[in-house]
């Protein structure tokens, strides 16, 4: 029992010296270098997406053609693409 007791004081000790050797980490540098990062970024994104309101209607014909989505499980709001929707190896 007494050995045990020793194991586990020195596993204890082992956390706690690697606990203190840790080196915090810095926080992030928003300087000049960043934000002409993040301007040629969104330069090679293009121009925004734009968010439209409307109906849309969808015949059977076109059910084939286009995939119907809610944004969110619940949500008023709905997307639509067109073409399947790519199929997953885990979806049957």
């Amino acid at each position: 029992m007494k050995a045990l007791k020793e194991q586990i004081q020195l596993k204890l000790a082992e956390k706690k010296l690697k606990k203190e050797q840790t080196i915090p980490s810095r926080p992030p540098r928003y300087d000049k270098v960043f934000f002409e990062g993040v301007r040629w970024l969104d330069s090679l994104a293009g121009e925004p997406v734009r968010s439209d309101t409307g109906v849309i209607e969808i015949g059977p014909r076109q059910l084939n053609e286009f995939h119907v989505w809610r944004i969110r499980p619940g949500a008023s709001h709905i997307g639509v693409t067109k073409g399947a929707p790519e199929k997953k190896e885990d979806q049957v």
